[in-house]
Formats: C-alpha cells, structure tokens, sequence
C-alpha cells in the first residue's frame, strides 16, 4: 500500500484468497542487470552495482550503474550532467521524455525540490523562472482531473499558454489545455518521488541515495525506484546509503491488525 496499512499484502499472507504470482519479467530483458540487482535488494543483498567516481567510465552496453558521490551538491551536480549531458550523448535519451530522475525525499540539498531547480535551471537556461511552471517545462499532474481526462500521476510537457494563463500540455500525445484554475495540482516532475513513481516506467532513471535521506531509505523504496527503469538505471551517491536501504525491510512489515482477522484468530 501506499498509504497507511498493508492490504494486498495481509490477503496475500492470510491464505484466505487465491494468489496468482507472476514471475516473468516483461519491463527488462531475460539478462538485465536491473532484473539481477532488483532480485539482490530482495533477498537483502547489500552489495551495489559496482561504484564509479568518473561517469565517463560508465559502460552502456551494462543497463544499471553506481556512480558515487558523497556531498549532497556534488550529488546535485552530477545528477544533472547525467540527466543533459552524458545519458543524451551517449544514448540519444530525451532529458524530457526518456530520462526520470526518482528522489527519496522532497526538502534538502538533496531533496527533489533541489533538483527540480538544478535541472529546470539547466534544460530552461535563461528562461527558467525557479520553481514556475512556464512553456517548455515537464511536469505531473497529482490529483484526478475528470473533465480534462487526466489524472494523478500522469507526466506531461507544457507546450504553450495562452494570454489568459492556461497552460497546453502534452501527456503522452493527448493535448490538454488546464486553466489556471486547474494547475495546482499540476507540479514540476524534473524529479519525482520514488513513491509517486510506482506504477509507472521510464526508458531511464536516475536515482539519488545519500545518507542525509537515512530516514526515507528503506528496501522496498530501492527496489522500486531500481525496477521503474526499462533499460537504464543509474544510482547516484554513497554506497553505504545503498546498504542502509536495503537491510530496512521494517517497511514492509507494518503491523495492522487485518491479517489476524482474515486468519480468524481475533
């Protein structure tokens, strides 16, 4: 779950539903390096993709990567030159609509506000006004919007505004016009949190770990952030931020007291 409680998951161990388990992989490869690192966070293996400190050494013909950087800015820096320079040179990705950067936390040096700004600074240059959403600009809508057929979640490109301020997006082809009314809930997506990327996938992703988020870092966090990306994934920080994600399983352990009632032992 999401949100509060563990619902799916108590049916699941309660044996008091039928449970269909799907182990075929379709999102990577049959020998993706994504699939082999996401099934090690699993089982708690707390060793990462092998470190680098230069990203030009990185190997693309490998699908997933760890770039280290233990400062927060320079994890900022780094970040951005791999969203705008190096994955579009060397892959041809679209900083827009092919790379998703999946940060842990919202506030902080290292936070996601933080590289909304980096990274609209950089793709916008002189046209950038940090932290407006402006034409040119990706973002995500967050709340279900009925009459405009769009919804929480959904990732678009603002392609235009008229002189009454309404903005024209594009989400995954369908052209939408929001008035100004409507954009509140319509946010920067440069970056995203982990959590608001579930159910979701992106050519490539762009993970920021650094022990200044200890308290978000968590395995089941790690694991999707790492299983969004179809044929990229770079990890970006400290190793030892890695480590801690993975040895806290305690998220997924959350004690809600539906699971002995389904048993009928209450």
């Amino acid at each position: 779950s999401v949100g509060a409680g563990n619902v799916l998951g108590d049916l699941i161990d309660s044996g008091a539903a039928a449970v269909t388990r799907l182990d075929t992989v379709f999102r990577q490869g049959a020998r993706s390096g994504i699939v082999t690192v996401a099934h090690g966070i699993l089982h708690a293996d707390t060793t990462p993709p092998t470190p680098v400190e230069d990203p030009a050494k990185l190997d693309f013909t490998q699908d997933i990567h760890f770039v280290r950087v233990d400062d927060p800015e320079a994890c900022v820096a780094m970040v951005t030159k791999l969203c705008c320079d190096i994955l579009p040179k060397a892959l041809r990705f679209d900083p827009l609509r092919d790379i998703q950067v999946l940060a842990p936390m919202h506030k902080g040096t290292g936070g996601i506000q933080a590289f909304n700004q980096a990274l609209q600074g950089r793709l916008r240059g002189a046209d950038a006004r940090p932290g407006r959403i402006q034409p040119g600009d990706k973002v995500i809508q967050t709340r279900n919007n009925y009459d405009k057929n769009v919804f929480n979640g959904d990732f678009g490109v603002v392609l235009g505004q008229n002189e009454e301020g309404a903005l024209l997006i594009d989400f995954d082809g369908a052209r939408v016009e929001l008035e100004r009314g409507e954009q509140g809930d319509l946010h920067l997506a440069y970056a995203v949190s982990i959590h608001k990327s579930q159910g979701s996938e992106f050519p490539a992703v762009v993970v920021p770990l650094l022990r200044q988020h200890s308290i978000m870092l968590a395995r089941n966090l790690v694991y999707t952030a790492v299983t969004r990306g179809r044929k990229q994934v770079i990890l970006v920080g400290d190793p030892t931020a890695y480590a801690m994600a993975v040895r806290n399983a305690s998220d997924s352990r959350r004690i809600t007291g539906l699971l002995p009632r389904l048993r009928g032992e209450e």
